[in-house]
């Protein structure tokens, strides 16, 4: 697993903070700090960090910003610990002392912790910033080159489809047209088709009916032949 220089910065900058709360601690329960004095320097040690998480969010893509915020958590959970740690260590170091417990002891060692708790609870509130900040960049990188050509795109695509609706709106009327025309058509070939069958049974019936007065001119013609027939035999006779 590759650890990117991002991630290297970050975790020697949590490794030192760790480091700085337990020589705060030591240096608290020791007397080489003076009251308030653990949490000046915890709280400056993560008010530290969070400034390095918001350069290292800024400069870097590679860095994830909510591994800051659960550190930073985790950073005043520990804060809260070795108060704790102190102010029962402070307090067994002074009883061992004086083998009583006064109001003093009591106030110092309270001290201590409510140092490391206010540290604790300071913590959350930096690490709900970087959260913040964060979310901010997610909207900036949303909106960046990427969101920028995948908008155009679509604006590409959406062009392109008003334009295959209007040239298939074309093509539907025109077909539209040529369908109409061609009924057209076929209604007027249906009707010259039409009157040209009625032309030729008109035609037909008429050259029937002289067909038939033809036949029945012969007819007649040959039965006056044949009535004629003697006739024409006693004058050929006569000629003879």
């Amino acid at each position: 697993m590759t650890v990117t220089a991002a991630f290297r910065t970050w975790i020697v900058a949590s490794l030192l903070g760790v480091i700085g709360v337990v020589l705060a601690s030591v240096w608290r329960t020791s007397g080489v700090l003076p009251q308030y004095g653990f949490t000046t320097l915890t709280v400056g040690a993560a008010g530290a960090l969070t400034v390095i998480a918001f350069g290292i969010g800024r400069n870097s893509r590679q860095f994830n910003l909510t591994v800051a915020a659960e550190t930073l958590v985790a950073f005043g959970v520990l804060s809260l610990v070795v108060g704790l740690g102190s102010a029962i260590l402070l307090a067994v170091s002074r009883f061992k002392a004086t083998k009583t417990i006064a109001i003093e002891d009591l106030s110092a060692v309270t001290t201590v912790f409510i140092e490391g708790l206010f540290t604790a609870a300071v913590c959350p509130m930096l690490a709900m910033l970087i959260r913040i900040r964060e979310a901010q960049l997610r909207v900036i990188e949303a909106g960046g080159p990427e969101m920028d050509a995948a908008a155009k795109a679509a604006d590409a695509l959406t062009t392109q489809l008003k334009s295959v609706t209007m040239h298939l709106t074309a093509l539907n009327a025109s077909l539209e047209k040529e369908v109409k025309t061609f009924q057209m058509a076929t209604a007027d070939v249906s009707g010259a088709a039409r009157v040209m069958a009625e032309s030729l049974w008109a035609e037909s019936k008429r050259a029937k009916e002289a067909l038939q007065r033809v036949e029945s001119g012969a007819a007649s013609l040959g039965c006056a032949f044949w009535r004629s027939r003697p006739g024409i035999l006693v004058e050929v006779g006569h000629l003879v």
